[in-house]
């Protein structure tokens, strides 16, 4: 990141494992431009999760096909650099234009553990550039989701802190709710407090232009992405989606009863994994190579996402 600063390029966590020397680093930071570009073999793009990146495992990486190459996205504003959308809609919508810009045609597959992966296969569905396929891998679903499908009330404190903007204390909240702007700061200001607090950052620096920083991450982006996923209701995917997964959570996308049924009308489960630590595992990325099969021709692209 501190590369980055000085020299005025980007670069992504993720490409400590591409650019793995000081050489390769040199190399990468010397391209002025990042043209688009074919591929043999068809690359995946994966999507963080609520940290907002993902650094890929070197075991991950051997599971995969030798020339398969993976694109990593990133929350914008992650290290301060630019403000972070305060919707899902909107970063997903950065991403699928990252995507395009550098990837203007072939297929695309999509694996992930967060949710905005949906929301980016809907927009790409919008301008007629749908996935080609879908997997998430052990996708987690965000408690108030779950809440919410269960018509359960918020916590006392999350009540109390809407109150005033809903005019309600009953802890429902509305779709009309999910609208209001107020809300979505009033979260991340919130999200933002308690990671000080809890990170020891309990003086405010007033004074200081520069957003709030722990290791070099903007803490108020992980707050606003915190927010934004409780603020967001996703639509059912309009097409096959592959799940790899542990038993246990395939049980809990199986239930009849539950919140995933509802999201994925049209759900392929693969319990391969044990736990949720094994989603960097090779296993998981071989299982990931056998869901993205090889792609028929005039059919050549794939997204994914990445707890």
């Amino acid at each position: 990141m501190l590369l980055s600063e000085i020299l005025g390029h980007p670069f992504p966590l993720s490409g400590l494992l591409d650019f793995s020397t000081p050489r390769s680093i040199t190399e990468e930071f010397a391209k002025c431009e990042v043209a688009p570009k074919s591929f043999e073999a068809v690359p995946y793009f994966l999507v963080h999760g609520k940290v907002g990146y993902s650094v890929l495992r070197p075991a991950f990486r051997g599971g995969l096909c030798k020339d398969r190459e993976v694109v990593v996205f990133e929350l914008p504003g992650l290290r301060g650099e630019q403000p972070t959308p305060i919707r899902i809609k909107g970063i997903a919508a950065v991403y699928v234009e990252q995507l395009s810009s550098r990837y203007p045609i072939g297929p695309i597959h999509l694996g992930s553990g967060g949710l905005i992966a949906l929301e980016m296969a809907q927009q790409l569905r919008d301008i007629g550039h749908p996935p080609y396929k879908i997997a998430l891998i052990d996708q987690a679903m965000h408690k108030e989701l779950s809440l919410r499908r269960q018509k359960k009330s918020d916590s006392f404190l999350r009540r109390l802190m809407l109150a005033p903007y809903t005019d309600r204390f009953s802890g429902q909240v509305s779709p009309e709710d999910f609208a209001d702007d107020r809300l979505q700061a009033l979260g991340a200001k919130v999200a933002l407090r308690r990671r000080q607090l809890r990170n020891g950052q309990h003086r405010l620096r007033k004074a200081s232009k520069q957003p709030p920083k722990l290791h070099g991450f903007n803490l108020a982006a992980k707050g606003q992405l915190a927010t934004s996923y409780r603020h967001y209701r996703p639509q059912p995917a309009k097409q096959q989606v592959n799940v790899i997964c542990t038993p246990s959570q395939q049980a809990e996308i199986l239930a009849t009863d539950g919140i995933w049924q509802r999201l994925l009308p049209d759900c392929v489960t693969q319990p391969v994994l044990n736990e949720h630590s094994d989603v960097g595992s090779p296993i998981a990325a071989q299982t990931l190579e056998s869901v993205f099969e090889p792609v028929p021709p005039k059919k050549q692209l794939a997204i994914g996402m990445l707890s």
